[in-house]
């Protein structure tokens, strides 16, 4: 008797066990699926905000105040994403103009009290890529050319761009001495510090950032 006793004790007792283990695992099931509702409502709505903000065209004074009173702006293009990816969504507005085709001017937005705020501007040669494993943004400042290129590596922080890397080539041509400079591949980190690397590190490092999905914010009204 105490056996079977002590049996049903055990059983008893691995039920509960059970029991509360699955409990646990379908109110955290209930809890994530709560919290990414909540998340896709806020992003609805921050989308909302952002959609409102390029259909009024509010971002042209900030083009205006940024790039020297540039006032002919043209393709211009928006793309809503997660730079960080912690769950808050920014606007990226892109647009060039006749006289430089191949120069574009960018403005970076988020959502602060529930308003559309300006980050930072970049003017880039080509447009902004992104770099969606490392969380970076990514573009040139500098018109690349056979001998020397940079492209510079944004993290979001605290809602600014913080310059966390910058990827390179120089040399290749003649120096006031008559010499030929050789070609080196480097990069630069966010104190200055330069790291060699060859062809190949150079050129993975500026394709693993991708186009952004833009849509277009011409005739939006």
């Amino acid at each position: 008797m105490k056996k079977i006793k002590s049996r049903n004790i055990v059983v008893i007792i691995v039920a509960l066990i059970i029991a509360g283990t699955v409990a646990f695992i379908v109110f955290n099931s209930m809890k994530a699926q709560n919290n990414n509702k909540a998340q896709n409502a806020n992003n609805d709505e921050e989308k909302l905000n952002y959609e409102k903000f390029v259909k009024e065209e509010k971002y042209l004074k900030d083009f205006t105040e940024d790039f020297d009173g540039i006032v002919v702006f043209q393709n211009k293009k928006y793309a809503i994403i997660d730079i960080n990816q912690d769950g808050k969504l920014e606007l990226i507005v892109t647009a060039n103009n006749n006289a430089e085709t191949e120069w574009f001017y960018n403005e970076v937005y988020t959502i602060k009290d529930n308003a559309v705020s300006r980050i930072d501007s970049i003017y880039s040669y080509g447009e902004v890529r992104y770099n969606s494993s490392k969380r970076e943004l990514v573009y040139t400042s500098v018109k690349p050319t056979e001998f020397v290129t940079s492209y510079e590596f944004y993290k979001l922080e605290n809602d600014q761009l913080k310059l966390i890397l910058t990827v390179g080539k120089d040399g290749g041509y003649t120096d006031n001495n008559g010499e030929v400079l050789p070609v080196i591949y480097f990069t630069l980190d966010e104190n200055n510090k330069q790291t060699n690397i060859n062809e190949e590190t150079e050129q993975q490092l500026r394709n693993d950032a991708k186009e952004l999905n833009y849509q277009t914010a011409d005739n939006q009204q």
